[in-house]
């Protein structure tokens, strides 16, 4: 199975969300990073067929989804950063809706709303409630159920574990990645540990484009030389702030430690070259969105 973004493109007026971009996906977890405006969330909805390209294409296995039509959509599941629900529906009222919008039998649908709630952690009397009266985590967790209602073959969500705790996140971690291997997952998110934990390759955009597109090792790579850690005096820390682009402000007990990112080495005796993560990989491709 292979999707194509080929030559795709999104203008808005004079602005290009998405600008030409050339991907090719095919099994497994792919993480989309880029700050806001990079044109992540219109590529999702070009992918999910919610949003006509102004020009390029989608492809699935060679052919346009535009003109596949019902029996795209029957192949995708979709969690939108921000999940509506109908006022008055139940858990279990949600999950059949979206059952009956895939046309599933009833005897199906009963199947899958007891498997998808026992999978993400939403008891029987918790599906029995309103989602008017769910926890902001409680709905994420729906969310997600709703996406993978009949084993999709796609899998695109946006934001997955926003308003999730940490141990919810990692249930939702393992499983993303219990079940990636036989479906195509595209996951964009601003947590980058979720990322860094389950992608087998991450995607980054930069004002529409594509700037990188490999594994994760291979993306932390590219900025291997450019952090570092420094101890400075508590009173030499403005100095930094301004001059620097500060990851990570750690006070110790003979002062402050700072980890910089940037080209050059921060001019202090005490600075030692760190490892890379992925949270510095997107600092640095992205100084210009924090200011720095």
């Amino acid at each position: 199975m292979e999707l194509t973004f080929k030559d795709l493109t999104k203008r808005y007026g004079r602005k290009r969300a998405v600008d030409r971009l050339n991907v090719t996906l095919t099994h497994g977890v792919y993480g989309l990073l880029g700050p806001n405006g990079s044109g992540k969330t219109t590529l999702m909805r070009m992918m999910t067929g919610l949003l006509k390209p102004t020009s390029g294409q989608v492809l699935y296995n060679g052919q346009e989804i535009a003109k596949m039509g019902d029996a795209y959509r029957a192949k995708l599941g979709f969690l939108p950063q921000e999940f509506g629900f109908y006022r008055g529906f139940t858990g279990n009222d949600m999950l059949r809706y979206i059952a009956a919008l895939k046309g599933l039998d009833e005897k199906k649908t009963e199947k899958e709303v007891k498997r998808l709630s026992e999978m993400v952690g939403l008891s029987s009397d918790e599906m029995g409630r309103l989602v008017s009266g769910y926890s902001g985590g409680m709905r994420r967790r729906l969310g997600i159920a709703q996406a993978l209602m009949d084993d999709p073959e796609i899998l695109v969500l946006d934001e997955p574990t926003a308003g999730l705790d940490p141990q919810e996140r990692v249930r939702f971690r393992n499983l993303i990645s219990g079940i990636s291997s036989s479906r195509l997952v595209l996951l964009s998110t601003h947590i980058i540990s979720d990322i860094e934990f389950i992608a087998g390759d991450v995607i980054i955009l930069r004002r529409g484009k594509l700037l990188l597109q490999a594994p994760p090792a291979e993306i932390i790579a590219s900025v291997k030389g450019k952090v570092w850690i420094v101890e400075v005096r508590p009173e030499e820390v403005e100095r930094f702030q301004k001059s620097c682009l500060i990851g990570n402000l750690r006070q110790t007990e003979n002062g402050v430690e700072l980890r910089i990112v940037g080209d050059e080495a921060p001019d202090h005796p005490d600075t030692l070259p760190a490892e890379p993560t992925l949270e510095d990989v997107y600092l640095y491709y992205f100084r210009e969105a924090s200011g720095s």
